[in-house]
């Protein structure tokens, strides 16, 4: 997932101060929520299974790529809707964080593909830094974070950053394994060449299949996303001076916008997020004739 997100699993935090006499009588004699921590033998939306890692790769200093094996007898029933995720928890204090798995997972996956940014001071991260191969690692799921379904038009664009490549990852795969005809744009904007994650997979697949536009934005050395590189992205030409013309405005219903990112990223693209919402439509994609609905904020 690209926002980042952790929780904890199973934990009931309170604080009690001045209690009178009947309710600290009912806090005593009410018996407490029982929650389900045993383990399910199969991968499951809710409940967590162990399963084991067929291989760490260091992509980067702050990167790994986590391949787990699932044997077919653990694998659901078949999980057809794209964009989903997969919660890795951490077992020994009981925080979860969701991941988006490289691939689709469907009834022939034997193996889930899970990036994982490394960062510091996080419980999560020091866990997964310190897992071998063969370890075991709990995982639940697929969940659903978005369904690709809803969106229909001819041009589907992924606008992303950083390791919130995987979500566009993804779909991109399970598009092109389905002969889509759809066009596909990926804008790609990093920091640098090295945390342009998957870049020869990208561009072996563009060489394959020709409904797929890469656009990759080296920020360290062209700058961050702007409306300039983002209409020649596009393919809209235009010049330095539309830049600063706030009526050149582009017509684009024939386009869905997906993006991906940090909160600080998508905020730039396409307007902050609510706390339980899309948000209203801001950023950069604010300077284009559409619509919220064509658009969704990971």
């Amino acid at each position: 997932m690209s926002r980042s997100t952790m929780r904890r699993v199973g934990g009931i935090s309170m604080g009690v101060l001045g209690l009178s006499t009947v309710s600290l009588t009912l806090y005593l004699t009410i018996p407490m929520p029982k929650y389900d921590t045993s383990l399910k033998e199969n991968l499951d939306p809710y409940q967590y299974s162990k399963f084991k890692l067929n291989k760490v790769d260091k992509i980067t200093e702050d990167a790994k790529l986590l391949k787990v094996a699932i044997p077919s007898d653990k694998f659901p029933n078949d999980f057809l809707s794209i964009i989903h995720h997969i919660w890795v928890k951490q077992p020994f204090i009981q925080t979860e964080r969701p991941y988006t798995p490289l691939k689709p997972i469907t009834k022939d996956t034997r193996e889930i593909e899970l990036l994982v940014k490394l960062y510091k001071n996080s419980e999560i991260g020091n866990y997964i830094n310190n897992l071998k191969p063969n370890d075991e690692i709990e995982l639940r799921g697929p969940n659903l974070s978005f369904d690709l379904n809803m969106f229909d038009r001819n041009n589907l664009v992924f606008i992303v950053g950083g390791t919130a490549i995987t979500p566009a990852m993804q779909s991109i795969n399970s598009l092109l394994s389905t002969n889509s005809n759809k066009q596909i744009h990926l804008i790609y904007s990093s920091t640098n060449e090295e945390s342009t994650y998957f870049k020869s997979d990208l561009l072996d697949m563009s060489r394959k299949f020709g409904n797929l536009h890469l656009n990759f934005i080296n920020s360290s050395k062209e700058g961050h996303l702007d409306m300039y590189k983002l209409k020649q992205s596009l393919g809209l030409g235009g010049s330095w001076w539309s830049y600063f013309d706030n009526n050149n405005k582009f017509d684009l219903k024939d386009f869905n916008f997906i993006i991906s990112g940090n909160d600080r990223f998508i905020q730039h693209v396409a307007g902050a997020k609510g706390l339980f919402n899309q948000g209203n439509l801001g950023g950069l994609l604010a300077g284009f004739n559409l619509n919220k609905n064509q658009i969704r904020k990971l």
